[in-house]
């Protein structure tokens, strides 16, 4: 579910947030269970995906096309949908996961754009047996399902509403 707008209002779009061109260039594939996840190996200035989709903090901890591969110590998972995954950001050091990230504790950046906590959930579940040594788990979740749930052009029926549910 993608608001079409007008070409002046695009232009102020991209005016105040230049990063916004990027994102709107990312696409998603379907996927079983969660509907779909970001592109794999998406590679700009601006935003940057692993073989799974998942975004990294920033390349130069990029080690064999996985976050999953760049496990510290203490490793520590943010999960949620679009805030989480870093919309808007300028680039990926710019995101929740890579300004949490320390010498001593990595976040690993579990969000995914445009997901309910239904899509989270199971996300998590079948991501975190991946990931060894789990520090800390911080979840940011519930913005979108506010936002759907009170858009009245959505459905609001079980597991919740979801970007792009009258499609299907």
């Amino acid at each position: 579910m993608r608001v079409k707008l007008t070409e002046q209002e695009q232009r102020i779009r991209y005016e105040l947030c230049p990063a916004r061109k990027t994102y709107d260039i990312l696409e998603e594939y379907w996927t079983p269970n969660l509907m779909f996840v970001q592109k794999s190996n998406f590679k700009s200035k601006v935003v940057n995906t692993d073989i799974n989709g998942l975004r990294y903090n920033d390349t130069k901890y990029k080690k064999k096309n996985s976050i999953f591969f760049n496990l510290s110590k203490k490793n520590n998972l943010l999960i949620g949908s679009s805030v989480v995954f870093g919309i808007g950001a300028s680039s990926d050091k710019k995101t929740i996961s890579s300004l949490l990230s320390t010498k001593g504790e990595m976040y690993l950046n579990l969000g995914n754009r445009a997901f309910n906590q239904f899509q989270e959930i199971i996300f998590f579940l079948t991501t975190f047996i991946k990931i060894k040594k789990i520090n800390k788990i911080v979840i940011f979740s519930g913005l979108n399902d506010i936002f759907l749930f009170n858009n009245r052009y959505i459905r609001n029926e079980f597991p919740g509403p979801i970007y792009w549910n009258n499609q299907f």
